[in-house]
């Protein structure tokens, strides 16, 4: 049972438990109903911001509303590029770095995985990068 653990930890890259995080860990648990409210309530402002931009302002990328994380998934197919091209227009074109939604299987081809968990300054200066490099591309 101990090496089934141990694959599984190593699997996710969380193969050392450190003893700040079994503190951080506890304390989340046992007071940290008002921090999660907060948080919760700031990654839905992310998402809104996310969610007017792709309509907005690059309504060729679709938002896939989210179930329960702070990944926002973006449909990319309409911008017409492949996966290679996609990741190429968001690190050198834009940017920024967002990661591919092939790391999650061949049906993530064409979807883009944002993260919302940064401040809102950062989110709001990724979009504007990604809304310039797609202005500029179809300039």
């Amino acid at each position: 049972m101990r090496r089934k653990f141990r694959s599984e930890l190593l699997d996710v890259g969380q193969e050392n438990m450190n003893r700040l995080g079994l503190f951080a860990c506890r304390a989340a648990y046992e007071g940290g109903g008002e921090w999660l409210d907060q948080l919760i309530g700031y990654l839905a402002g992310n998402l809104a911001l996310v969610r007017d931009f792709c309509k907005n302002r690059v309504p060729q990328i679709q938002l896939v509303e989210p179930e329960g994380t702070y990944l926002a998934w973006l449909d990319c197919r309409e911008l017409g590029m492949t996966d290679d091209e996609l990741m190429a227009f968001f690190s050198n074109e834009a940017k920024v770095w967002l990661d591919p939604g092939t790391h999650s299987g061949e049906q993530g081809s064409g979807f883009m995985r944002f993260n919302l968990g940064s401040s809102r300054s950062v989110i709001a200066q990724a979009l504007d990068q990604i809304e310039a490099a797609w202005k500029k591309r179809n300039a």
